[in-house]
């Protein structure tokens, strides 16, 4: 699967996503930007996730449905969050009433947050971080009881510059349930080139010999920019 954040596209077609994919094995979403604001793509296997549902507010776009033939109620979220107070916890909220109390569902929240959770996950900028922005996406992560994943590699996610001012803003959520099934799953920041953000995947770590690790890719994105996934 590939997560896409502003992809700054209002119109998104089926010759666009064959150039982002590697064979023609996929299906596709997409949340058309504001003129050159926003927008996010999701793509994925069709021979590894059917997709039951779609759904989507300013700023989120969620599929729904079976994962690998046999686990179902498997939710992915596209992220690509608002920066003002007011519009961030309105977002969180819609994103909250999608859950609809159900427990057995496999939540994976992913892209850019657009806020931290703390001070530490800010470097080089001296506003202060906002206590009521920090409160509201620390409550929203608690009441959907997700996990942050790690991120490995990397300290942070975005970069100003030459990288003297730079913040955790992209995040991978994932609920319960998935540390449950796949304890080894890991997030890995990887090359930054061209865009403001580097490029990151999540991987089951399914085997280790001595200093290698076999693993496949789960999810991965760019965030900013559009690349086609090997």
């Amino acid at each position: 699967m590939v997560c896409l954040q502003e992809t700054k596209r209002e119109v998104v077609n089926q010759e666009f996503c064959e150039s982002l994919w590697p064979d023609k094995d996929f299906a596709w979403v997409y949340s058309r930007s504001n003129r050159a604001s926003g927008g996010l793509i999701t793509i994925w296997r069709n021979s590894v996730f059917a997709m039951d549902n779609q759904w989507g507010v300013s700023g989120a776009l969620a599929i729904k449905g079976t994962w690998q033939g046999n686990i179902r109620n498997f939710i992915l979220i596209n992220i690509y969050a608002p920066s003002g107070s007011k519009d961030q916890q309105r977002l969180w909220e819609d994103i909250q009433d999608w859950n609809f109390g159900q427990q057995d569902d496999l939540w994976y929240v992913c892209g850019d947050f657009n806020t931290v959770t703390n001070q530490s996950e800010r470097k080089g900028d001296n506003r202060l971080v906002s206590d009521k922005r920090s409160r509201n996406f620390c409550k929203f992560i608690a009441n959907l009881e997700l996990v942050d994943l790690p991120l490995l590699r990397r300290k942070y996610t975005w970069y100003k510059d030459n990288g003297t001012c730079c913040s955790r803003i992209d995040r991978f959520l994932i609920s319960q349930k998935w540390c449950s099934l796949w304890p080894n799953l890991k997030r890995f920041g990887l090359k930054r080139t061209f865009s403001d953000h580097p490029q990151f995947c999540s991987k089951i770590l399914e085997k280790k010999i001595g200093a290698l690790s076999h693993s496949r890719s789960l999810t991965g994105g760019l965030i900013k920019r559009i690349f086609a996934p090997s």
